[in-house]
Parts: C-alpha cells; sequence; structure tokens
C-alpha cells in the first residue's frame, strides 16, 4: 500500500468500505428475518400460554369441586357415625 497513489489508496479505502457495507447490509437481513421469525414463534408460545392457563384454571375449578365433594361425603360420615 505503501507504494500507491493517494487516489489508489483512497480507491481501496472506499472499496473497503463498500465491502464491509454489504456484510452488514446481509448480515442485517438476516437479523430482520430472524427477528421476525422470534416475533411470530412469541405470538405462538403466548397463545399456548393463554390456552394452558385456561386448562389450569379448568383443573383448580375442578380441583375446588372435589375438594367440596369431599367434605359432603366426610359430613355424612360424621353424621352417621355420631348416631
Amino acid at each position: 500500500m505503501e507504494n500507491m497513489t493517494l487516489i489508489q489508496k483512497l480507491n481501496y479505502k472506499v472499496e473497503e468500505i463498500l465491502r464491509d457495507y454489504e456484510d452488514l447490509k446481509s448480515q442485517n437481513g438476516f437479523l430482520v428475518a430472524e427477528s421476525e421469525s422470534l416475533r411470530q414463534e412469541i405470538g405462538v408460545l403466548k397463545a399456548q400460554n393463554e390456552s394452558k392457563d385456561m386448562l389450569i384454571k379448568k383443573f383448580e375449578e375442578d380441583l375446588a369441586m372435589k375438594d367440596l365433594e369431599i367434605e359432603e361425603i366426610y359430613n355424612k360420615i360424621e353424621n352417621f357415625l355420631k348416631r
């Protein structure tokens, strides 16, 4: 690079900058696509989470009903044994 004229040096640097720019542009395109893919995956996971939350709520309600049934049976047994 020492034997190059000023114009050649500038030309070399400009070409280097353009190559770097194209590399960064390419990487940016990949990152944009990757981030969109991640956004979509987040949407799917949120929907799955909502579905599981609803299922958990149903199980909790079922469990509460079973607890009431058990308590009723226990009270019936206790009343029967008191006779």
